[in-house]
């Protein structure tokens, strides 16, 4: 049970210290909550060093209460204020001399992705919940997209395209945006995957970073699909 404990402690200090590392150092302690999170993983394998001697027991049960409440209460505290955990602004990345003068080299190239973006804990759930024959299909789209260039995306599906205005969002979608520190992004787009399902995510460059597989049509509802939940 101790170990269980240990274990999940050690999960969430690790997920605090990833998040929080090559961010913007927008609080003035921010290295330092960092140092300090190291200290209280490193009080975690010490007691995890300890667990197998019983006479022990209840002092590593103390420690790991006394850790458990240090973290909840920095969780409380610094998770709470999405500009300590703000990934810094990925930008175009400027052509090179003697490139496409207008930036639009991008047009031309073969769409890519990355999936550091991705929202795995979107409250909805959409890819946990899906089966693995839909991940399939997903993942097949994905594939033959990327055989295609951004110029051509459009003209494969009219699902295909940019959003200037992601204002017409569904509200709880700008929240979770907000929320995740991307509302400072700009080059907006869906993907036509299924019937319904969309996959949405910004662009830098050539790349497609993903964040929301929208299997319901939920980011951006049509006056067909809310007039079908009145």
């Amino acid at each position: 049970m101790l170990r269980e404990k240990s274990k999940r402690i050690r999960a969430g200090i690790s997920s605090f210290l990833a998040s929080s590392s090559g961010h913007h150092a927008e609080l003035a302690n921010v290295a330092a909550t960092v140092e300090w999170l190291g200290v209280l993983k490193q009080r975690c394998e010490d007691v995890d060093s300890c667990l197998d001697d019983d006479g022990l027991a209840e002092e590593c049960e103390r420690e790991l209460a006394s850790i458990d409440e240090e973290l909840a209460r920095f969780a409380n505290e610094f998770a709470s204020a999405p500009a300590f955990f703000r990934p810094q602004r990925m930008d175009e990345v400027p052509a090179p001399s003697g490139a496409d003068a207008t930036g639009d080299a991008w047009r031309n190239q073969g769409i890519v992705w990355r999936v550091g973006s991705f929202d795995l804990d979107h409250p909805r759930e959409w890819l946990k919940e899906e089966r693995a024959d839909t991940i399939l299909h997903i993942i097949g789209r994905l594939k033959i997209y990327e055989g295609y260039t951004w110029s051509q995306l459009d003209r494969l599906s009219e699902q295909n395209h940019r959003w200037e205005d992601w204002s017409k969002w569904e509200e709880s979608s700008r929240d979770r945006l907000r929320y995740l520190c991307l509302d400072d992004q700009e080059h907006w787009y869906q993907l036509d995957i299924s019937k319904l399902g969309r996959l949405f995510g910004f662009r830098i460059g050539n790349v497609f970073n993903v964040v929301w597989w929208d299997r319901d049509h939920e980011v951006y509802k049509t006056k067909r699909k809310l007039a079908s939940q009145r």
